[in-house]
């Protein structure tokens, strides 16, 4: 699919020995049988889905990582879907990865609009968390990821994650999803890394000016988690840890 091409149909099916690729974008919903593989871009680039992403179980996704891994569709391949993804246990084939990133970087693989709806399922052999190595290039994945519900790839970070508030009153929550540490502040995430990526010395997280406050959410579907957060309130206000 070229540069500002569509292609529309109501489900598109990518079957053996067919990739669907490209910049474009894909009115449908787009489904994966026996071998198919969908490859956004040329090398790399960006495919839209306006519809669904169902990938079949023996489909195949690849992504192409290069150096220095920071702008989508020059850098790295990126899938946008504006609608739901249910990833049955697909390959995620990934290409690249020649230089060895810096620590901390982020590679948003996988675009979901909005936050409502998660993505279900996973590649296969990759479960959320879960290490991936392409050459020099290792990072942890995460489904739950970007603003809640997008599939990023984490490299370690070095040095703790430092979350800092506004001038006004701030409520911060940090909570685990699955296997990825998310951190919101006015119910917003603004922070969302696997656990695997986390450094040893944790989060420090400054509420600044304001009444602030953090609620460490061991309720979430994550459970209880391992993990050391320091909680700055700030030298004005009424601030508070639950």
């Amino acid at each position: 699919v070229g540069v500002g091409q569509n292609i529309t149909a109501s489900v598109l099916n990518v079957g053996t020995g067919a990739t669907l690729g490209g910049n474009g974008t894909i009115n449908g919903t787009v489904t994966s049988t026996g071998t198919g593989n969908v490859a956004p871009g040329t090398s790399p680039g960006i495919l839209t889905i306006n519809g669904n992403y169902n990938p079949g179980a023996t489909g195949v996704t690849t992504i192409e990582l290069n150096s220095p891994y920071a702008v989508a569709g020059t850098d790295f391949d990126q899938l946008v879907v504006n609608g739901t993804i249910h990833l049955n246990g697909p390959t995620l084939t990934r290409v690249g990865g020649a230089v060895a990133p810096a620590a901390g970087t982020i590679i948003p693989i996988l675009l979901n609009d909005g936050t409502a709806d998660a993505i279900t399922g996973t590649f296969g052999g990759f479960a959320d968390g879960a290490m991936v190595t392409i050459n020099n290039f290792t990072g942890f994945i995460s489904y739950f990821g970007g603003d809640g519900n997008d599939v990023t790839l984490t490299v370690a970070f070095v040095g703790p994650a430092i979350i800092n508030g506004t001038a006004g009153n701030d409520v911060f929550e940090i909570r685990q999803v699955g296997e990825t540490i998310q951190v919101l502040r006015g119910g917003v995430i603004i922070d969302a890394r696997p656990i695997g990526s986390v450094d040893p010395a944790g989060y420090i997280i400054n509420g600044l000016d304001g009444n602030d406050s953090l609620n460490v959410n061991f309720g979430a579907s994550g459970g209880i988690f391992n993990v050391p957060v320091t909680f700055n309130g700030g030298a004005l206000g009424t601030d508070s840890l639950t």
